[in-house]
């Protein structure tokens, strides 16, 4: 049997008096990209936010590789979640290099061990090295995306979690980070939850596709 990486039970969240969804109850399983699809203001951003403990659900409850996800020690959960946006969220004034390496600096990892493994992911998600030195505003947006992913698996966390990341992108540019994503899962696998509104991304990138509607989520067909 495969092992569940998130288990979402009895889940309940409303914004204002918008009831997003009501008694959602999932398992996904590690090691899988699953992707769910849906159209903008559906709930499936704040879903991704409420199993990052970004947010706290009206009722139900979130289990994370069989651990109850802890709102008061958030800070530990999110050591093993990868966590990228369509905004990237790169820090302006910190070069490339100490973008990526900034999730082991929390974690207390030692200069030689950020570097490695931050060079070792650059090389994989094909950045040159030289961009090291380099700023966020000198980047095109597809390498701004790079780094993003680069950041949020520094940790090698067993769950990563995308919130529509390229749906800026142009379609060369897309096409190109979808591949990225697909070695990097190829690599190192992990649990990858995806949302988007693009079917064909979903198509593309998920290993389990799932249809978010009317706060119920369903498989593709």
């Amino acid at each position: 049997m495969s092992e569940i990486a998130i288990h979402l039970e009895n889940l309940s969240h409303r914004f204002g008096s918008q009831v997003l969804f009501q008694n959602l109850s999932l398992q996904i399983e590690a090691n899988k990209i699953t992707v769910i699809l849906g159209r903008s203001g559906s709930g499936k951003s704040t879903l991704l936010q409420i199993i990052n403990g970004l947010i706290v659900p009206d009722e139900g409850s979130v289990q994370l590789f069989g651990q109850p996800l802890d709102y008061r020690n958030i800070h530990q959960a999110r050591l093993n979640i990868g966590y990228a946006v369509q905004q990237v969220g790169l820090f302006p004034h910190l070069r490339v290099i100490d973008n990526i390496m900034l999730p082991g600096k929390l974690a207390g990892w030692n200069s030689e061990k950020k570097k490695k493994r931050a060079a070792e992911l650059m090389e994989l998600v094909s950045l040159p090295s030289s961009h090291s030195e380099k700023f966020p505003y000198q980047l095109s947006g597809g390498e701004q995306q790079r780094v993003g992913l680069c950041r949020a698996i520094l940790l090698n966390p067993p769950l990563m979690l995308l919130d529509e990341p390229f749906s800026s992108l142009d379609p060369d540019t897309k096409a190109e980070i979808h591949q990225e994503v697909l070695k990097l899962q190829r690599t190192e696998p992990r649990c990858i939850v995806m949302v988007t509104h693009d079917p064909e991304e979903a198509q593309k990138l998920g290993d389990v596709q799932l249809k978010f509607e009317n706060g119920q989520l369903t498989p593709t067909i």
